[in-house]
């Protein structure tokens, strides 16, 4: 037998087959990509005749993504005093030393001078979202950090936003996974004319090393089209992102030592309203 022409034979039909297939793979991604483009394009065009605007942008997501296997960090009572020092009294609710107070539970704290108390428990994305986002100076980047290196979570988050309304300055900390937020994991630092006036931090959790499975995800014009019968005239859709979440809104993290967190779509509109719609689809 002719053995190095039937070698010759061997690797050009594997060549072939190997463009073949690669040719095939372009054209099917291609296809994919068209017909995700022409979907989101139709979604919107709803939403316009509904007189909602989809300021949000990018709107260009992956197609899959594996869950984050988390273990709950839990504060404990050290926290007290190393924010309100030996001297603090306790209530019955909250730990006090004038002009501070703290409450803690296993998975939430609140460090409030009580002047700004109103102000910092109101940290959500709806009553900040008129913030202007600032480019911190150095001053107030250490003054934050200091704090956070006191306490003990220096070294917990990996990212933070700053914002400005007024007199106040608000540090938004938030943990990640690959780039994708960890929603349920977050804390706001309040600064007031210089001065650190508050502190809230909830669900800290690390991040197991043993990895998620991996899950498809639906396309965002599928997300957005769910959304669609909720939405009002007057809303804007300003923000969209992926973002990891516990699965099921009825569990309370506190009842929770381990958990899964699955990427959700959170869609937030231009009042202040956010929602959050499951992104791995139906297996």
């Amino acid at each position: 037998m002719d053995w190095p022409k039937i070698k010759t034979i061997l690797i050009f039909v594997l060549l072939v087959t190997n463009i073949v297939l690669g040719v095939t793979y372009i054209s099917d991604q291609q296809r994919y990509e068209t017909e995700i483009r022409d979907n989101l394009q139709d979604v919107i065009k709803l939403y316009a005749n509904k007189g909602i605007k989809i300021t949000a942008n990018p709107l260009e997501f992956p197609r899959t993504l594996r869950s984050v296997n988390i273990q709950f960090r839990t504060f404990d009572a050290s926290l007290i005093e190393r924010l309100l020092g030996e001297a603090s009294i306790f209530d019955g609710e909250k730990y006090s030393s004038e002009p501070f107070t703290v409450e803690l539970d296993e998975t939430k704290l609140i460090y409030a001078d009580q002047a700004h108390y109103n102000r910092i428990i109101q940290d959500k994305y709806a009553n900040i979202f008129q913030f202007r986002q600032i480019e911190i100076d150095e001053e107030r980047q250490l003054l934050a950090q200091t704090f956070l290196d006191r306490i003990g979570m220096g070294n917990i988050y990996d990212d933070v936003i700053w914002r400005e309304i007024g007199d106040y300055t608000l540090a938004t900390y938030e943990q990640h996974y690959e780039g994708v937020t960890l929603i349920e994991s977050a804390a706001s630092l309040w600064i007031y004319n210089g001065e650190i006036v508050g502190f809230v931090a909830e669900n800290q959790v690390n991040i197991s090393d043993t990895v998620g499975a991996k899950y498809d995800i639906i396309s965002v014009d599928r997300a957005l089209y769910s959304l669609l019968p909720k939405m009002d005239q007057r809303e804007a859709i300003e923000v969209i992102e992926i973002v990891y979440k516990l699965n099921d809104d009825n569990l309370l993290v506190s009842d929770l030592v381990l958990g899964e967190a699955f990427p959700y779509y959170r869609i937030v509109l231009s009042s202040g309203m956010e929602y959050h719609i499951r992104a791995v689809a139906n297996q």
